[in-house]
């Protein structure tokens, strides 16, 4: 189980509960009273957390709302390399690694995840943030440059097939 152990994980196991049950609210709107739902919270938190940590201004502050992030934790102001990381972003960051790590080596529980990035490869990605995915979040594939321009089907299937063959 994952125990809060720190303030980075105690931040992290509130705001998942917390997103956990926006989420679950908003799904279960759409869903038949007589379906069965099932979704990862905490793998759909990863991946917007990463998303966050390449996003700026009102982006960032938009997707640490609904991941909801304490305010002391949201990006502080604008700029490209200059926006200011406030120590409680940085320590939410080092926190995911290390629940994803906890959460990964509990004994009597299976959980695989795992973290790639697909991009656009007309994109330029900046090494740092790259880098800080890797760091952080420990991406398994790395950066992927695909063309989701010209073959978004091709793309979609690739992800999906990789998703399938690393996750259960």
């Amino acid at each position: 189980s994952a125990q809060t152990k720190s303030a980075p994980h105690s931040q992290i196991v509130k705001a998942n509960k917390e997103f956990a049950f926006k989420l679950y609210h908003e799904i279960a709107k759409s869903s038949k009273p007589d379906e069965n739902l099932f979704f990862s919270p905490i793998s759909i938190q990863y991946a917007f957390s990463m998303l966050m940590e390449g996003a700026q201004g009102n982006t960032a502050t938009e997707i640490a709302k609904g991941l909801q992030l304490p305010k002391e934790a949201w990006r502080i102001g604008e700029g490209d390399e200059e926006q200011l990381i406030p120590k409680k972003a940085a320590e939410w960051h080092v926190g995911m690694k290390g629940l994803m790590k906890e959460l990964n080596g509990a004994k009597n529980v299976k959980l695989e995840m795992a973290n790639g990035l697909w991009v656009e490869k007309t994109m330029d990605v900046k090494p740092k943030f790259i880098n800080t995915l890797n760091d952080k979040y420990g991406l398994d594939r790395g950066l992927v440059a695909v063309d989701f321009k010209t073959n978004p089907e091709g793309c979609r299937k690739e992800i999906n097939e990789w998703v399938s063959k690393k996750t259960q």
